[in-house]
């Protein structure tokens, strides 16, 4: 049987990670200003959350993440799909 790699967004983030290294992925804010994250820091964040949940989920497990939208749920977001588990966002009323 021939069987073609799916796409997956971990492997389209891991390509960018690549392509991209120390150019700025996001622009947090501090104060007045805002704060560049490359995304090198952003790759090794998700890879080492993705380390721990690897151990914890396996792959098509649901993952509830709650939380407004942050750079931390996006971390945690990418962690869970980066292991192929499935997150399921609960989004505060």
């Amino acid at each position: 049987m021939n069987m073609r790699p799916q796409a997956h967004q971990s492997r389209d983030l891991f390509a960018g990670i690549a392509q991209y290294g120390d150019q700025p992925r996001f622009f947090l804010p501090q104060g007045d200003a805002y704060t560049p994250i490359s995304w090198n820091h952003y790759g090794q964040s998700v890879t080492q959350l993705g380390g721990y949940l690897q151990q914890a989920i396996a792959p098509h497990d649901k993952v509830a993440v709650l939380g407004n939208t942050s750079y931390e749920w996006i971390i945690t977001y990418s962690a869970v799909q980066s292991v192929r588990g499935v997150v399921v966002p609960i989004y505060p009323a």
